[in-house]
């Protein structure tokens, strides 16, 4: 049986060449899937999309970055001076929160969709995309 793993940070897909199909699990920020799919329902027309965040949504993460550094300009010794134990955790959450929204905003992501009945989608990004095509012959000739 021959099989392909892909990973990005905590998300992955599995696909593995079964006598029948081929078995596709991932997971992403929507939970966990699995499902066998049967040779007859893969289709093997490639479709490749490039998906980009869009400029307005660019432009709304850089303006909630701004605004927490000015946060932290204007009222960040208020909180510090604070004999609360909870200040130290309110900074790290708007110190850490921005950095997360900055880093999902510009996040792309090419992929590679075989269509037929049932689509198998793969990261085909510049590190993937060999991997990916090799693998795509490989289904091809197990079916």
């Amino acid at each position: 049986m021959k099989s392909f793993k892909q990973k990005k940070s905590n998300h992955f897909r599995n696909f593995e060449i079964l006598d029948d199909g081929v078995k596709y699990e991932y997971k992403i920020e929507e939970g966990y899937f699995s499902q066998i799919l049967k040779f007859e329902t893969i289709g093997f027309d490639e479709q490749i999309t490039d998906k980009k965040p869009s400029p307005i949504f660019v432009g709304l993460v850089l303006s909630i970055f701004f605004n927490v550094i000015l946060f932290f300009i204007a009222f960040g010794n208020k909180f510090i001076d604070m004999d609360s134990p909870m200040s130290p955790t309110i900074l790290l959450i708007l110190g850490i929160l921005p950095i997360t929204i900055f880093k999902s905003a510009f996040r792309e992501n090419t992929l590679n969709f075989l269509v037929g009945n049932k689509n198998l989608c793969f990261w085909y990004d510049k590190k993937f995309q060999a991997d990916v095509d090799n693998f795509i012959v490989e289904i091809k000739n197990a079916k």
